[in-house]
């Protein structure tokens, strides 16, 4: 299946919000980010949206993986996280997400 890639804007909070949390169900049972987590983590100061983030969405426009990177300080460390829809046709995903 064809996933179609983006940049992640604020507006797709909700969204995010809605993958991250069927991820964490499947995996620990229970949401474990709020809506507010997501909005700040988009807003995040030194992250770059259109340089640091990706959205995967499949032919029907839903969301179906988000990934980000992020510096930690000044250092050569990165954060790096992907998410993948359980279930995701055609999306890689370790099992349990």
């Amino acid at each position: 299946m064809q996933h179609a890639l983006s940049r992640p804007r604020v507006e797709d909070a909700p969204a995010i919000h809605e993958l991250v949390a069927a991820c964490d169900t499947a995996v620990i049972g229970a949401p474990d980010m709020t809506l507010d987590d997501v909005a700040d983590e988009l807003v995040e100061p030194g992250f770059d949206r259109d340089k640091d983030g990706w959205l995967a969405r499949d032919a029907d426009g839903r969301l179906t993986g988000w990934a980000w990177a992020h510096r930690i300080g000044d250092g050569d460390l990165v954060n790096v996280q992907v998410i993948v829809r359980p279930g995701a046709e055609g999306a890689a995903a370790p099992p349990g997400c």
